[in-house]
């Protein structure tokens, strides 16, 4: 009978199995009934790296007839020392051990999720036509109005951690590429460490010319809706291990809900919650919101003054934007996007109307003086898209190292 060769780190040695550890996740391997092969396993401690020969023939675990590897011989590579992490202790909003957590299976399964994901996005763009680009970490001042910036030294300049990379997009898009997206990190000075919220966070910003506000959200809902089918597909096995409901993914086909802010506001003062017309949606108003719907829908044209300085208004109601959001039921936004302003002239007043200085944003504008195209864009929110698709109650259990609020940016 054939060997064959695992390697990986010892998770527990029982008394007729190994488990192993393995990129593949966690393998039980069965004890022959020869004391030389059985001998030193005693004294070899969990998350030790070892080489197993093994030979398939075993029996299943209850003895009936699937093929189990059977352990030949044993080789430690390196040993372990006692490990200090509890296996039945949830150790992952404690950043200071991440690095040790990484080894439990529950994280292995969400980085094989979270890599078939972004895989499954990328390929669903392209398929339509996207080009993939690379955009700057560092720049010359905030492109969004929300949060604040991380302010650094760059050379002799002022600089800061780029908040998001639409300018960039939206440069390449006006320079003749028909659809870009970039998939970059960006910062966030947030204030408060939330369960849906990072200061260094992962996204997919796209761009599409000649796109309107209802071509993009179609096309949106159409995207978010391959990637999940091919989720569903190509994430079963870490689906199943983490107890995801498939049952609510299995909804999410188009058309999704288009909901108005002004009957959002509605809905939300109906149920107890105050807000007035105006205010920004908050996590509890959104959490509220998402209660009605068992599917992801939109938030259309909310007041201007809650937008950014980049995007049209309605011509019908200048007091609202050409601007939508996508609500997923339990975790809140996962893309933001609207119409992009390409007249120069409500840009200067744009800029000026929140509290932007002009002079920061020179090469934007100038841009626009030499036939800027109409074009839409949204920034899809990759971390709390995949914490909304594998169920996870927290962020920062799906990103390997995340970086929160008035926290060292440890390990």
């Amino acid at each position: 009978m054939s060997t064959s060769i695992l390697r990986g780190w010892l998770q527990a040695a029982e008394a007729d199995w190994l488990v192993l550890r393995t990129a593949q996740g966690e393998l039980k391997i069965q004890l022959p009934d020869d004391a030389s092969v059985r001998a030193g396993l005693a004294d070899i401690t969990p998350e030790s790296s070892v080489i197993c020969e093994v030979e398939q023939g075993g029996q299943g675990e209850e003895g009936g007839q699937e093929s189990c590897p059977v352990l030949c011989r044993l080789t430690l590579c390196h040993p372990s020392e006692p490990f200090p992490l509890d296996p039945g202790k949830d150790y992952s909003r404690d950043l200071s051990v991440r690095h040790l957590w990484l080894r439990q299976p529950k994280a292995g399964h969400i980085l094989r999720a979270r890599h078939k994901i972004l895989k499954a996005i990328r390929e669903a763009l392209e398929e339509h036509g996207f080009i993939g680009v690379q955009t700057p970490l560092t720049t010359q001042a905030a492109c969004v109005c929300s949060g604040s910036v991380f302010e650094i030294p760059f050379y002799d300049q002022k600089a800061a951690l780029n908040q998001s990379p639409w300018m960039y997009v939206d440069c390449l898009v006006n320079s003749g590429v028909d659809k870009a997206y970039a998939v970059m990190p960006s910062f966030r000075k947030e204030q408060e460490p939330t369960p849906s919220h990072l200061s260094e966070i992962w996204h997919i910003q796209c761009d599409q010319a000649w796109f309107d506000q209802e071509e993009s959200m179609a096309f949106e809902e159409n995207l978010v809706s391959a990637v999940v089918e091919r989720v569903l597909d190509d994430c079963a096995a870490e689906l199943a291990f983490l107890g995801r409901d498939v049952a609510e993914l299995e909804r999410v086909k188009p058309p999704f809900e288009r909901l108005s802010y002004d009957r959002a506001v509605e809905m939300i003062t109906e149920a107890g919650h105050r807000i007035r017309w105006g205010e920004d949606i908050d996590s509890d108003a959104q959490r509220v919101l998402s209660g009605f719907f068992d599917k992801p829908f939109f938030l259309v044209e909310p007041p201007y003054e809650t937008a950014n300085f980049f995007f049209n208004r309605n011509p019908e109601r200048p007091e609202v934007a050409m601007v939508h959001d996508l609500y997923v039921p339990g975790c809140g936004e996962i893309i933001g996007g609207g119409e992009r302003a390409s007249d120069i002239e409500l840009l200067y007043e744009n800029l000026l109307h929140f509290g932007h200085l002009p002079e920061d944003y020179e090469w934007y504008l100038d841009g626009k003086k030499y036939g800027p195209i109409p074009h839409t864009g949204f920034n899809f929110g990759f971390d709390r898209f995949t914490m909304w698709l594998l169920g996870l109650e927290d962020i920062r259990q799906g990103v390997p190292f995340p970086r929160v609020p008035h926290t060292a940016p440890r390990p």
